[in-house]
């Protein structure tokens, strides 16, 4: 059975008593309740921490942090439940509480921006992050089998020796280094790292890093050999939103300032953005339960009424039987009085007649 808390609720609980007992109270391991608390970013006693306490020794208990970006308020110990369709979920007895947050949003913007501080850009690519460097070392393998293979493939060549694929790796590789120290989590997959994304707490944000004039992979020449000075140009840092993508935001190479200039405010709108989707996330959650919770007030009148309508018309059919049952007794009451007056009138003739013939 899963339990669900509020981050403050858990941290009062794993305070309050031994992990073990809370875990084993919970169902789970003392390890998986640890693990469920980091994730949560919620701090729990150091080892030997109840055997200073109970000995008297002098302990420290650290505050709970701020909820990081992007992150849920609410915990969850234990197995999931089986899914079941949003609409036949049974809703909790206890009314949905109205989202609320702390930290209006312009004093968290303050807070990010605080946090990220300057991002300087990366001169070089030695050291580089690790998502980065996972690009290169895909790279360098390409590399050395080409130069080993007396057939290479030109699809196969390595794509970062132009100046313009390594700029584009510096820019993500300071942006990633950036964005790791904030809590978030970068990443730049496929062969050329074009697929960039951050996950900013449980919300996912895709981004783009590449030259404004290109569409695709599709114009990529796949026939004749690129020429390593290509493609050139500014570059070009889009935000794409995965509910709102019409809402992206860019930033532009201009002649006044490159982008190298801004990688703290694009790592401080990234970061912006995944708590403000979590928010609206949040909001559209309560709304949701709001009208699902009419509905099945609803749905719960309607049926109450047709189960009404059913028994008025059972006791209405009943009724009718009564009646009716009422009227065949008069019918045949009325019939058998008739009939007795019929024999006793024949009777009586029949005794006349016989008492006339004496």
């Amino acid at each position: 059975m899963a339990h669900i808390f509020t981050r403050e609720q858990l941290y009062g609980i794993v305070w309050a008593e031994p992990m073990q007992k809370v875990a084993a109270r919970l169902g789970i391991s003392d390890v998986g309740l640890a693990k469920a608390c980091r994730a949560a970013a919620v701090p729990v006693p150091e080892r030997g921490y109840w055997a200073k306490l109970q000995a008297g020794k002098k302990v420290e208990r650290p505050a709970l942090p701020i909820r990081p970006l992007g992150m849920l308020d609410e915990v969850q110990i234990g197995p999931n439940a089986p899914w079941k369709p949003f609409a036949e979920e049974e809703p909790s007895s206890e009314p949905p509480v109205p989202p609320s947050f702390a930290e209006p949003i312009p004093e968290m913007v303050e807070r990010v921006r605080k946090m990220v501080g300057k991002v300087p850009p990366a001169k070089n690519l030695d050291g580089p992050h690790p998502a980065i460097a996972k690009l290169l070392q895909d790279d360098e393998r390409r590399r050395q089998k080409q130069l080993a293979s007396p057939y290479p493939f030109m699809w196969e060549s390595p794509a970062f020796e132009s100046p313009f694929e390594l700029r584009r790796l510096r820019i993500l590789s300071a942006l990633f280094n950036a964005l790791d120290r904030c809590g978030a989590r970068p990443s730049a997959r496929g062969r050329e790292g074009r697929e960039v994304s951050v996950s900013v707490g449980s919300v996912h944000i895709d981004c783009k890093l590449d030259s404004p004039d290109r569409r695709g992979p599709q114009e990529r020449n796949l026939v004749q050999k690129p020429d390593p000075n290509r493609p050139k140009g500014p570059l070009r840092f889009e935000i794409t939103e995965w509910k709102k993508p019409n809402d992206g935001m860019k930033w532009d190479d201009t002649n006044e300032v490159k982008l190298e200039g801004l990688l703290a405010e694009i790592a401080v709108q990234i970061l912006v953005m995944g708590e403000s989707v979590l928010r609206e996330w949040v909001q559209e959650r309560y709304e949701d339960e709001i009208e699902r919770r009419a509905e099945l007030k609803e749905k719960a009148r309607l049926k109450k009424e047709a189960a009404e309508q059913i028994e008025r018309e059972r006791i209405a059919k009943l009724e009718r039987e009564r009646v009716e049952q009422l009227v065949r007794e008069a019918n045949s009451w009325r019939q058998a009085t008739e009939l007795r007056a019929y024999v006793k009138a024949v009777t009586d003739a029949n005794a006349s007649k016989q008492g006339g013939e004496a």
